[in-house]
């Protein structure tokens, strides 16, 4: 995969003993930099990519920003020419070709456009495509179908549509989704440089609401009962369902029941998230717990039985959610759901000292900015 990365040329200094700062792009044994016009000295500079200048420089904030902001036209367009399939026939200078031709050639684009662009381009999965067509509804509902420019989306108009939301009964966290989608927009409209940072009202003027209840992880004991349980029947296949997601690092229900089949050693998958994301996949060792349950399970085209038996993984979850319920009523602890498998698992993970870094990686979160890059 191409990269791209900040670098001090060194090679040259003016008269107060600066270097220039540089974009660097690598791609199939092929490097070009792109001068920024900013020069710092060596001692202030950083090989943190998320912040090339050392913090202590008078105005870093603003040099990083404005760093990070020439940088991001050649990410975008590495990921784009990813998805069309022609990253790995090019040289890191045609990369640059194509994103300097790019930005010469992209109309300027209103909100509306953006937001249509961006559900074209850039939804990875089915269902973050239908929020954020769900939130242009919701705007057209609003304005009438009006063409709307990043201008308009001032505080006091989402103080006023937030009011038609809840005159049109659309509750607090359904609302919370539509500004978060707005935010992103207008997040993306700054980072292709069609809208003004000045001018985005999510920074610090509006704030998202939000009802959504905290995830609870399962106490310890609670845990060891649920393992220990005498349950039969579709009670006993979903206890052993949500244990073997938590013996499996908190692996997604979703990429459990489509999980291929393993070795002995291990399980290795891509969650389906981000599975349109160019992730890498996750290696999980199988434990003998884990191991036993499996065996229980064993499937002939996935891993497990269940997608043999269950004409799609919504069915199953239905199913699964309800005796789940249920045996968390036997045992006493009737808040029971499959996402506290995954929760219970990281927050365990985190209180015997195992790093975020590692967490990341089993919980296959995708990494972020240039530092995933790298």
């Amino acid at each position: 995969m191409a990269k791209v990365s900040f670098v001090l040329d060194q090679r040259t200094q003016n008269k107060f003993g600066q270097s220039p700062v540089k974009i660097q792009i690598t791609n199939r044994n092929t490097m070009t930099q792109i001068s920024t016009g900013i020069f710092v000295r060596p001692k202030d500079f950083s090989d943190n990519p998320n912040f090339p200048i050392e913090r202590h420089v008078v105005g870093a904030r603003e040099i990083t920003a404005k760093l990070q902001a020439s940088a991001n036209k050649y990410i975008e367009a590495i990921f784009e020419l990813h998805e069309r399939g022609r990253l790995d026939s090019m040289t890191a200078a045609e990369i640059r070709q194509y994103a300097e031709r790019k930005r010469q050639q992209s109309p300027s684009r209103n909100f509306s456009e953006t937001l249509q662009y961006y559900i074209d381009h850039h939804c990875s999965t089915e269902k973050t495509k239908g929020t954020y067509v769900y939130t242009q509804q919701k705007l057209n509902a609003y304005t009438g179908n009006a063409i709307m420019e990043f201008e308009d989306i001032d505080y006091q108009f989402l103080l006023e549509f937030k009011d038609w939301m809840t005159d049109n009964e659309l509750g607090v966290n359904t609302r919370s989704i539509v500004f978060r989608c707005m935010r992103a927009i207008y997040n993306y409209g700054i980072k292709t440089r069609i809208a003004k940072r000045d001018d985005n009202p999510f920074t610090n003027d509006f704030t998202i609401e939000s009802a959504t209840k905290e995830i609870d992880y399962l106490p310890l004991h609670v845990l060891k009962k649920l393992h220990k349980a005498e349950l039969k029947g579709g009670q006993a296949i979903a206890r052993d369902f949500f244990l073997l997601s938590f013996f499996l690092c908190g692996v997604n229900p979703v990429d459990l029941y489509n999980m291929d089949p393993a070795d002995k050693k291990e399980v290795t998958y891509i969650r389906q998230k981000i599975a349109n994301r160019n992730p890498q996949p996750c290696h999980i060792r199988i434990h003998p717990a884990a191991q036993a349950i499996i065996d229980k399970y064993r499937g002939s085209k996935k891993l497990l039985s269940f997608y043999e038996s269950y004409s799609c993984y919504n069915v199953f979850k239905r199913f699964m959610s309800r005796e789940l319920k249920e045996a968390g009523d036997l045992i006493g602890y009737p808040r029971l759901y499959f996402y506290q498998a995954r929760y219970s698992w990281a927050t365990y993970a985190v209180n015997v000292g195992v790093s975020e870094l590692v967490i990341d990686k089993a919980l296959g979160h995708k990494p972020r900015g240039l530092v995933g890059q790298r």
